[in-house]
């Protein structure tokens, strides 16, 4: 069916019965290389776990989801992707493998609706805080990776993965795990990359919670 007609976006599972979703995925993909379009593919993994996903994204999926699955990540999935078929319909090389969602939706919708809707205070006071706290944070680690100093890169890793996990950057969160594991290393050497990539993270971060906040339905207390 997916080489019959431009579907903007195809959702896998991946423990179907006989040919298994990664399976599909793989086939979907050797099938395509004979066309000018490439539908992307959302995979449903049965527990969303790094390894899985990072097995699915080696089969050829462009983004995944776990199961039972949510609603809003399968809302969240569908708009990111049918927007980006919507605007490269002419391009005929494959897009770039994604990153990992930079929030988790379950966390941070249930942090809108904690804190009243999209523009409640709580919710304003822990976003400015943690948008504020996160440059210092990363600034403290560079310091502390440019003079040797691993006691100090652990401590404002581990503040900021303290941080980003409660609000749901998660993958932020897992970054800042890693700096943890290098500052117990005898060397520091790998610390500058992974913090180049806790800095590219931010951003996505910051552009993500602005985007749920706008989509996100103001409850009547909001408003």
């Amino acid at each position: 069916m997916v080489m019959m007609a431009p579907y903007d976006v195809a959702f896998m599972d991946c423990d179907m019965p006989e040919m298994d979703g990664l399976a599909a995925t793989s086939e979907i993909r050797r099938r395509q290389r004979e066309t000018v379009w490439r539908v992307p593919i959302v995979a449903m993994t049965a527990h969303g776990s790094p390894a899985e996903r990072d097995t699915a994204l080696t089969a050829g999926v462009d983004d995944a989801v776990g199961k039972p699955v949510r609603l809003g990540d399968l809302d969240w999935a569908l708009k990111r992707w049918s927007d980006a078929r919507l605007g490269d319909r002419s391009a005929a090389a494959p897009p770039a493998m994604p990153a990992a969602p930079a929030l988790d939706s379950e966390i941070f919708a249930g942090l809108i609706e904690l804190a009243g809707g999209p523009d409640g205070a709580l919710l304003e006071d822990l976003v400015g805080t943690f948008l504020t706290d996160a440059p210092a944070r990363i600034a403290a680690m560079r310091a502390a990776v440019t003079g040797g100093d691993a006691r100090g890169l652990k401590a404002a890793a581990h503040a900021l993965k303290g941080g980003s996990v409660s609000l749901g950057a998660t993958a932020m969160g897992a970054l800042c795990q890693e700096l943890e594991g290098v500052a117990a290393t005898p060397s520091l050497a790998s610390a500058a990359s992974l913090i180049g990539r806790v800095e590219t993270e931010l951003e996505r971060v910051r552009e993500e919670m602005a985007l749920r906040r706008r989509n996100a339905v103001p409850t009547e207390d909001a408003r």
